[in-house]
């Protein structure tokens, strides 16, 4: 209020003094007076003055910033349907019992670098991601006969089986944005770049039989892909320092799926393969969250920390193929599984602009 009186006060005074002379000279003395009261009253510690809008918040930093992230994560696949099991009932049918893999909760994490250039604003960065959920699973039957056993495909009359999975995640994301804000309160930015990521997937099966006897088998499943990578981050914020966020992206990454399955014997036909093909890999990625951040040190510095659930989709991960036995023959014949991979769970992020 006392800025709007000023310069008001100081505005009309130097309209008055124009009625006497209203030549160049005197509009730009006028010009002069408003800036000046505007000057003055604007002034505060650790800003020199008055500033115009930019269009984005004020940060007077050497343009670097920083992420680090705790991942709280847990996966999902396809085709992990190891086993299944018959089991009678008093009615005398018999139904089936699929049990499929469960993953595991995992801490991951991801960290990341940017630098805001001086041309336009616009920004690298790069971010690794690495997280690891195990999963495994189990299933017993206690009299195995040809009504109720574990059965696999070309397997049958076991009385247990057990698989332990592990899986491996990394990406590498390389990134050229630049942020606006579109409005005084909703902020966007888009982004593209480049993705490499690794996913390894390893299982150890072992099936035991009636007598005791165990059957040890292992399976591979590795990818390893680099492509493009495009997508948006955006705030909406609702009150000062806070703000509800939502970014999505998707990515097409070409690369090479090495596949292997064997055992240490025979079961019922000799499967053991190891094989290579090279697939386009599609994913994508959201993520929505609450968020809060500020500046410090005369606005030197930014601080945020977000809080936010992640969701990451690949399609047609899993690769490993479906072996089926012809009936009356030690023939065999499959397909490729092409299942669904995922990740989701608790992303808490921490940025420091520096």
């Amino acid at each position: 209020m006392r800025w709007v009186v000023s310069l008001a006060t100081v505005s009309t005074l130097c309209v008055f003094s124009l009625w006497g002379n209203a030549d160049v000279e005197s509009r730009v003395s006028l010009l002069e007076c408003k800036m000046k009261a505007a000057h003055d009253d604007m002034f505060y510690e650790c800003r020199g003055g008055a500033r115009f809008a930019s269009g984005r918040p004020f940060l007077n930093s050497n343009g670097f910033w920083a992420i680090g992230d705790v991942l709280y994560w847990t996966s999902y696949q396809g085709g992990t349907e190891i086993a299944y099991s018959t089991e009678t009932d008093p009615s005398g049918q018999v139904p089936n019992r699929i049990r499929s893999l469960n993953f595991d909760w995992d801490v991951g994490y991801r960290l990341g670098l940017g630098w805001v250039t001086p041309h336009d604003n616009m920004e690298l960065s790069l971010l690794f991601t690495r997280v690891e959920p195990d999963g495994d699973f189990g299933m017993r039957t206690q009299a195995p006969n040809e009504l109720n056993g574990v059965i696999l495909p070309g397997i049958s009359d076991f009385s247990r089986a057990l698989v332990d999975w592990h899986l491996k995640y990394s990406t590498l994301d390389f990134e050229l944005s630049r942020s606006y804000f579109l409005s005084r309160y909703f902020y966007l930015r888009p982004y593209f770049g480049s993705r490499t990521a690794w996913i390894h997937q390893g299982a150890e099966l072992e099936f035991t039989d009636p007598a005791a006897q165990t059957v040890l088998s292992h399976l591979r499943n590795d990818f390893t892909g680099s492509g493009l990578r495009v997508g948006s981050d955006s705030k909406w914020f609702f009150a000062r320092h806070w703000n509800f966020f939502m970014g999505a992206s998707a990515s097409a990454l070409y690369g090479k799926y090495a596949v292997e399955t064997g055992a240490n014997q025979t079961i019922t036909y000799g499967a053991d393969i190891a094989t290579s093909v090279y697939r386009m890999a599609i994913s994508a990625q959201t993520q929505v969250g609450l968020g809060w951040e500020t500046n410090f040190s005369c606005d030197s510095n930014q601080i945020a920390i977000n809080v936010g659930y992640e969701l990451n989709y690949w399609w047609r991960q899993n690769q490993q193929p479906i072996l089926e036995s012809i009936s009356g023959s030690d023939h065999v014949y499959g397909a490729r599984q092409s299942k669904d991979l995922g990740f989701h769970g608790l992303t808490v992020d921490l940025q420091l602009a520096f």
